[in-house]
């Protein structure tokens, strides 16, 4: 679209000019920022302002700035493609609240004998309403060890509400937080970088995880400490993991939609959980 209206520009008679109506690139200027990324400047030339107004819709089309002057009869355009740029890479902590069983809350296992909890989860499984029936059916799956019915006389308060939660046919779960790392850049359409779309779907350790997490090779902006230090936490908090278990992060696939300036969005996330190793593989 045109900005600029035919002359007269001046009020004196212009000088015979020499040159060709031609738009003629005549500097050219590249410059790389740790910020920015890639810009790409050019400075063009020409006696035909019309000529100029093309190339600029050509730029224009393309998403890229550029400035148009006109001055005694020269067209002088100055664009700046900054289709190259990258912008600073987003690391985010993200809890999401998810229903659990109650039988992994850690109050309840902090605060429940083991025997106990094994029998009241074996009632809740098996639709049994008495303890002694639920007894009976343990011991008659684990011949190698022997449950006996809770005491609820004597037993916890936790105890005693599990069974009153299980006899009642009420949902014995709660409300936990489960914590997703997740990572979104906007990057240029000119190249595939700043992922890693490897080991999708795979659960990684929680040093592979940091190794990948960390690595300036897949990132422009890799996962700075504060972040690190804070996945420490969650780990920590993490159940401990029994077969098949094992306590790490489930790698998901990575998003892409295309944003301004044909730029493309790129979004991927790491769950952080005990994941299930007969489901998923291993990160390599």
């Amino acid at each position: 679209m045109s900005l600029i209206l035919a002359g007269p520009y001046t009020v004196i008679p212009v000088p015979t000019q020499r040159g060709f109506g031609t738009a003629y690139c005549r500097k050219q200027t590249g410059r790389w920022s740790p910020v920015n990324g890639w810009t790409f400047d050019q400075d063009f030339n020409g006696l035909s302002l019309a000529n100029m107004q093309a190339l600029a819709n050509v730029y224009q089309g393309a998403g890229i700035e550029y400035e148009i002057t006109v001055q005694n009869g020269l067209a002088t355009m100055r664009t700046r493609d900054t289709t190259g740029a990258i912008t600073i890479d987003v690391w985010e902590v993200q809890p999401s609240r998810v229903t659990k069983s109650i039988f992994e809350n850690p109050i309840i296992l902090a605060n429940v004998l083991a025997n106990d909890l094994a029998v009241i989860a074996k009632a809740f499984t098996g639709g049994l309403t008495q303890l002694a029936d639920a007894v009976t059916a343990l011991n008659a799956d684990n011949p190698d060890v022997t449950y006996k019915a809770p005491d609820l006389a004597t037993a916890s308060a936790q105890t005693v509400w599990l069974w009153k939660q299980v006899t009642q046919g009420l949902d014995p779960n709660y409300f936990a937080d489960q914590y997703t790392l997740k990572h979104t850049t906007s990057a240029s359409n000119r190249g595939y970088y700043n992922v890693a779309n490897t080991n999708v779907n795979a659960i990684y350790t929680q040093a592979q995880l940091y190794s990948e997490i960390t690595r300036s090779g897949y990132w422009i902006f890799p996962c700075p400490a504060e972040i690190i230090g804070d996945l420490n936490t969650i780990f920590a908090g993490l159940p401990a993991a029994v077969t098949p278990l094992l306590q790490g992060a489930l790698k998901g696939g990575s998003s892409r939609v295309t944003a301004a300036n044909n730029r493309v969005n790129l979004t991927m996330e790491y769950l952080i959980e005990n994941i299930n190793t007969y489901e998923y593989a291993l990160a390599y």
